[in-house]
């Protein structure tokens, strides 16, 4: 009755919608967080290593489906907090939440948040990095600047003209059938495939985005040729 990782699939399993899952949620990390208070993990020795420690490892877990179900109830500024706070409470980001706040900058438009992030891992030239950047600076207006980042994705990743014009043509789901069951591969489209259905709130908000994003490309592929 204890198991933290039980009672998070129970949530899941029985909660009608998002809603539910969040007020169940709420609840439940309200009483994890005063248990792992109460037993020091709070503490300045943990706080930053919680997910390298056996008995915080399942409320980062509760704390990342908070995350992922305030996007879906569109509660997108407490996300970008949730995120944040488990950046604090995990630097090294075992979880990969850095990417979904990436996104979450981009799709509010938080530009010096979105650098900052991007300068903390600044290691980290994964499309799920620089792709929600160059999107940022598209809805921002900066082309020059949406396209630099283009450039950088397209240099890490030689399939990002194919997935490009995969969403445009509406043809994705043959490139889904093809990834591998076991997890997707850095680096290639399976990655983009990846970022693009885990972070669909940002992308559904840009429909023009990459098919400004094909002609840029084609472009310079054509005068590259000259």
């Amino acid at each position: 009755p204890d198991n933290l990782d039980a009672k998070i699939q129970k949530i899941k399993v029985t909660a009608a919608g998002p809603e539910e899952i969040l007020a169940n949620v709420e609840q439940l990390a309200k009483q994890e967080e005063r248990q792992l208070k109460k037993d020091g993990f709070f503490g300045p020795d943990y706080v930053g290593e919680f997910w390298g420690i056996f008995e915080t490892r399942p409320y980062m877990r509760l704390l990342t489906l908070r995350a992922t179900t305030l996007i879906d109830c569109g509660m997108w500024g407490r996300a970008v907090q949730q995120c944040e706070l488990l950046l604090e409470l995990c630097e090294n980001d075992n979880l990969g939440m850095r990417f979904l706040l990436m996104h979450l900058y981009a799709a509010l438009e938080q530009e010096e948040k979105a650098k900052k992030l991007l300068a903390r891992y600044k290691k980290d030239v994964s499309s799920q990095m620089l792709l929600p950047m160059s999107v940022l600076h598209y809805k921002l207006g900066d082309y020059k600047k949406a396209q630099r980042y283009l450039d950088d994705v397209a240099e890490n990743n030689k399939d990002l003209k194919k997935f490009v014009n995969a969403v445009c043509s509406d043809d994705l789901e043959q490139h889904y059938n093809e990834m591998s069951p076991w997890g997707y591969r850095p680096f290639h489209i399976d990655e983009l495939l990846i970022e693009y259905e885990e972070n669909s709130f940002l992308f559904d908000t840009v429909p023009s985005y990459f098919p400004w994003a094909k002609e840029y490309l084609k472009a310079k592929k054509q005068s590259a040729k000259k």
